[in-house]
């Protein structure tokens, strides 16, 4: 999950579903310079995401 925003494309979206235990570190720097969205859930199916990203 730390990883996620060094590896998806500019534009990308990450969506976290379930718990993290521990800390989450993103680098803001690469989140901004790429002009990602980040969604979180822990009860969540495809279709509430989808509304999300029209």
């Amino acid at each position: 999950m730390n990883n996620a925003v060094n590896l998806m494309r500019y534009g990308g979206t990450v969506v976290y579903i379930g718990l993290h235990k521990g800390d989450l570190m993103i680098p803001d720097s690469e989140f901004y310079k790429k002009e990602t969205m980040l969604m979180g859930s822990r009860y969540a199916m495809h279709e509430d995401f989808v509304a999300c990203t029209i």
